[in-house]
């Protein structure tokens, strides 16, 4: 029996689609095991702009938070 479909312009062996945007797909080796168990597509969690432009500050503070920081001792030392 030939299952193969077309979803969003790919071509899948069969119709079994993973649509959890959730605990299935949020760990790696959950992926792997739905990949093994013969998944033919997955549907991961959206990536928002926001999301990675909040984490890319985030890490920009962070470490001008830390330069700050030896900044404040280097003076409390008295280095010149």
């Amino acid at each position: 029996m030939n299952l193969t479909t077309t979803y969003l312009g790919m071509t899948l062996p069969h119709p079994l689609i993973v649509g959890s945007a959730g605990a299935l797909t949020d760990d790696l080796d959950y992926v792997k095991q739905l990949e093994d168990a013969g998944a033919a597509a997955l549907v991961l969690r959206s990536l928002y702009e926001e999301e990675i432009t909040r984490e890319q500050m985030s890490s920009y503070f962070d470490s001008f938070s830390s330069f700050s920081r030896q900044s404040k001792f280097m003076r409390m030392s008295g280095w010149p």
